[in-house]
């Protein structure tokens, strides 16, 4: 919930600056299309051995999802996102300790989590030519879990899965835009996003002591839009 409070809070608080620099007869682009979104999850912590021995121990944790994605561009400065994202491929999982590999971890699981995506971007159009566009933006996009398991398990009843796939991401990125009329034009969008919440709860880290973690995802779309 306040994952979610703080992406409103980002976007009513764009659209507000937004309406303060554009004059009147704001123009529209409405549209949708598909993304790819691969996310590394990483976690790292101090352990001790059995035999009073320290150790860094590194888990990362990957997976990849499908996007239904429909945008609005409020003006040609700040686009508000949302979408239905539907995993892909297993979920990959790598273990290494100091000078070892962790062992008892299960590689490859299979993925069924399903999210749904709410964003907003600033960004600056720079038009090339009269049909091609470039957009450089900053961005907050949170991706929250619906439901879903891993290797067979649910995972609503776990805070730290549930977490680990509702990312708050600062993105970083473009859109290639291409007119192809007065109304219809494609769009493609590039993002690197940076995971705010990376962090779980001291349950997961047990005896253990919390070092740094990371989530960090890539993603590429096809759009089509239509200005209003």
């Amino acid at each position: 919930m306040k994952s979610l409070l703080l992406s409103a809070v980002f976007i009513l608080a764009t659209l507000g600056v937004t309406y303060a620099q554009e004059d009147s007869g704001i123009k529209f682009n409405v549209g949708g299309g598909i993304s790819l979104l691969s996310n590394s999850f990483d976690q790292k912590f101090n352990a001790t051995t059995t035999q009073g021995y320290p150790t860094s121990v590194d888990m990362t944790y990957g997976s990849a999802s499908f996007g239904l994605n429909g945008f609005v561009d409020i003006s040609p400065y700040f686009t508000l996102n949302l979408g239905y994202r539907l995993a892909i491929g297993t979920y990959t999982t790598t273990g290494t300790a100091t000078g070892a590999t962790v062992t008892g971890i299960t590689p490859s699981q299979s993925n069924t989590v399903t999210q749904f995506e709410l964003g907003g971007e600033l960004k600056y159009p720079i038009q090339v030519n009269s049909t091609f566009s470039w957009a450089p933006k900053i961005g907050l996009d949170y991706v929250g879990f619906l439901s879903g398991a891993i290797g067979g398990t649910d995972l609503s009843p776990y805070a730290d899965a549930k977490q680990q796939f509702s990312p708050i991401y600062v993105t970083l990125g473009a859109d290639l835009n291409f007119k192809v009329n007065k109304e219809w034009f494609v769009r493609v969008p590039l993002d690197l996003g940076f995971g705010l919440n990376a962090k779980l709860s001291s349950s997961y880290y047990g005896s253990t002591t919390y070092t740094s973690s990371s989530s960090i995802a890539l993603r590429g779309g096809l759009e089509v839009g239509y200005s209003i």
